[in-house]
């Protein structure tokens, strides 16, 4: 790209030669090959950013009554449900420290949680991530324990 920009800047005529009476024709060829140069690294810059992975999230509250339950008493404070709409975004986004931050809790059980008390539990797949759970800071301890006794079932793989 700096090579084409290079390319299409001295293409054109130079302003302080037509100044004292000596002028130039702008180079045709250099305008073309610096506009070329130019697109060429725009279309890379776009196949490169196709080609990144994307991360997959699935959700599966819904698997364990007692998790949905606690989700949905969790998202009556419209504080904390708009802050766990944000934690699963910059969970899809692939940011593991939004709000307050990350913690793995074991049993291949993570949390992120936010700044109003909105926590997000989640397992780590091959395509991304699996949102296993989400509660409220006060119902926090509750849906941990569910959540390792679930998987320690084997309800998770």
């Amino acid at each position: 790209m700096i090579v084409g920009l290079s390319f299409l800047i001295n293409s054109q005529a130079n302003i302080t030669g037509a100044v004292i009476g000596a002028s130039a024709t702008p180079s045709e060829a250099g305008f073309f090959a610096g506009a070329s140069l130019i697109l060429a690294s725009f279309i890379l810059f776009a196949v490169g950013i196709s080609g990144l992975e994307k991360i997959i999230i699935t959700n599966s509250i819904n698997k364990i009554p007692a998790i949905k339950k606690r989700s949905i008493k969790s998202r009556r404070n419209q504080d904390v449900a708009r802050e766990l709409d944000h934690l699963i975004r910059e969970l899809k986004r692939g940011n593991l420290s939004p709000g307050k931050g990350y913690r793995y809790l074991g049993d291949k059980l993570n949390e992120i949680k936010g700044a109003t008390g909105a926590r997000v539990y989640f397992l780590k797949t091959n395509e991304g991530y699996n949102i296993i759970g989400e509660s409220s800071k006060e119902l926090q301890t509750k849906a941990i324990d569910r959540l390792k006794h679930y998987i320690s079932e084997g309800g998770y793989d």
